[in-house]
């Protein structure tokens, strides 16, 4: 059985300030739930940073669900960051179930 999956899920970021506090949240993340994969999928387009980087590695949303099914993980929670349940979350709900038909 695979290790339990988390993917956050949130728009992305466009500096490496937003990358340096999407990385302290990884590492709050990991820190409360020890023994999980976590990882990262955005949801916006055009971030400048949204496949990620060295030290923040991301990927898009379905690439990220993808890459996670390919390792093995059946079950995958998915955590949106998004602040209020607005249009991003509408779309990414919408995604992830486009996602799991295909």
């Amino acid at each position: 059985m695979s290790q339990p999956a988390i993917l956050l899920a949130a728009f992305g970021v466009t500096n490496e300030c937003g990358g340096r506090s999407l990385s302290a949240f990884t590492d709050a993340a990991r820190a409360a739930f020890p023994g999980h994969i976590l990882c990262w999928g955005f949801t916006g387009t055009g971030s400048s940073l949204a496949s990620g980087t060295p030290a923040f590695p991301a990927a898009p949303l379905e690439e990220a669900l993808s890459r996670l099914a390919a390792n093995g993980h059946s079950r995958i929670a998915v955590q949106p960051l998004h602040i209020a349940a607005g249009r991003e979350h509408a779309s990414l709900l919408a995604r992830i179930a486009a996602w799991r038909e295909h």
